[in-house]
């Protein structure tokens, strides 16, 4: 929606005065908009007025669908003590964003519930029905860049990003994102290329020490 601007020159002692005498709460610019709503309301046919105003409604319109079809989101579902909590956010668009908000809760996690974890963890997120998630979902490669499950009964975190789709131990991503984010310097891709190289480092120990290929899911029991 193209705006124009109206700019009204006046002398300053002239502005000032006018100031000054304006009534308490209100502002010449304020009065100069009034009057220029006044001008048009007087000025251009009622019929004419209605073709406007229906054309502004109809651009409003086209604007909010354009920014929503460009909006981007992130679901998340976090599982404790056999209760599930959905939520819709824009942020956490990275695994590593997404473990290390969690991970930033953790030391208090054990003794919150389901909800209060997932509101702790994940500030700015809007709660959903189980319903309205699974429709979120099928939504998935259109307005929903990811979607992760963080399962605290099983101990793994479930991610799908962009089509591609994988499974963690907890633990494992916890203590990468740790060191991911040890240097307060790096930027957030160079915490991501850390945080994958930690992973894969961790996961090659737990396995090692096991001395034998050990599921993802399975990792943190073993640690």
């Amino acid at each position: 929606m193209a705006k124009r601007d109206v700019t009204v020159w006046m002398d300053e002692h002239v502005y000032c005065a006018l100031s000054e005498c304006l009534p308490e709460g209100t502002s010449i610019e304020q009065e100069l908009a009034r009057m220029l709503e006044r001008l048009y309301e007087q000025t251009v046919p009622a019929e004419e007025r209605r073709k406007v105003e229906d054309t502004v409604r109809r651009e409003e319109r086209e604007a909010d669908a354009e920014m929503w079809s460009r909006r981007r989101f992130v679901l998340i579902k976090v599982v404790k003590d056999g209760r599930a909590c959905h939520l819709l956010t824009q942020d956490y668009r990275t695994p590593l964003e997404t473990v290390h908000a969690y991970e930033s809760c953790q030391p208090g996690a054990e003794g919150m519930d389901c909800e209060e974890l997932a509101k702790t963890a994940f500030r700015n997120s809007f709660p959903l029905t189980r319903e309205k998630f699974e429709e979120w979902c099928r939504m998935r490669g259109r307005e929903v860049l990811a979607v992760y499950e963080i399962d605290l009964d099983e101990n793994r975190m479930k991610a799908s990003v962009m089509g591609h789709a994988s499974e963690q131990s907890l633990d494992v991503l916890v203590e990468a994102a740790k060191e991911a984010y040890r240097d307060p310097g790096l930027r957030l891709e160079e915490r991501a290329c850390v945080f994958g190289e930690k992973v894969r480092e961790f996961s090659h120990a737990i396995e090692e020490g096991c001395g034998q290929e050990v599921p993802s899911a399975q990792l943190a029991q073993r640690m």
